[in-house]
């Protein structure tokens, strides 16, 4: 299940948030798990097409012994070529030890 929202903030500024929940089985065993994502981000035009961002991102993983916790500070450009087309490109930065130091994404989103 997937709850995502958008406030509309002052300056022209957009505040996204994301709260998910997950279960499932895990592997051969019997055993389910139950994933918790929460995410804030806040947006903002730089120039025409050329937006940016910044967003803290967190997993919970249940049943997970050593590292349940997964959070990242993330910051990113996205680039609008047209309005089917965008260009993206981000870095996630690892806040906990279960996190990559540094995850780089480079993305193309096309609506149809």
């Amino acid at each position: 299940m997937i709850v995502p929202g958008e406030l509309k903030l002052t300056l022209d500024f957009e505040q996204g948030f994301e709260i998910a929940f997950e279960r499932g089985k895990e592997g051969e065993e019997d055993l389910y798990t139950s994933k918790w994502i929460l995410s804030s981000s806040l947006h903002h035009d730089i120039v025409k097409h050329l937006a940016g961002y910044v967003e803290l991102f967190s997993e919970h993983v249940t049943h997970k012994e050593e590292n349940p916790c997964l959070a990242t500070f993330d910051f990113g450009f996205e680039f609008e070529v047209n309005e089917d087309l965008r260009l993206d490109t981000s870095m996630a930065v690892g806040l906990t030890e279960s996190a990559d130091d540094l995850n780089p994404f480079v993305g193309v989103t096309y609506r149809f």
